[in-house]
């Protein structure tokens, strides 16, 4: 399943473009908005983590991947999709290499974003 995700777009500027028209520099805020949460929840997903607080590690992920859908971080979205379903079943070394890939997302987008 992982190996899709490398088909998804980092970034898809055209999802917040449909959503709020071609106001750049509150696309820009909402993207710079959206780097500064994932940047928190990533302490909230490996505090979850770390305790194997798996329904709450569910919950803040669910929370974050409504935000990556919303700016058109299909990538990042997915990887969070994903980590919604490892934390539902417990697996934990999924859970483990998913919160790599997501960490490594986040700081793709806000070289891009930033």
């Amino acid at each position: 399943m992982e190996s899709n995700n490398a088909q998804l777009t980092r970034l898809n500027q055209q999802t917040l473009i449909d959503l709020i028209g071609e106001d750049l520099p509150t696309i820009a805020k909402f993207q710079r908005d959206f780097v500064t949460q994932a940047e928190s929840s990533c302490k909230l997903f490996l505090s979850a983590y770390s305790n194997a607080a798996y329904p709450e590690l569910k919950e803040h992920a669910h929370f974050l991947k409504t935000s990556a859908r919303a700016i058109g971080a299909e990538r990042c979205s997915e990887y969070l999709a994903q980590l919604e379903e490892a934390a539902l079943s417990a697996d934990r070394q999924h859970c483990r290499s998913l919160l790599i890939n997501i960490a490594q997302e986040v700081k793709a987008l806000n070289a891009l974003i930033n």
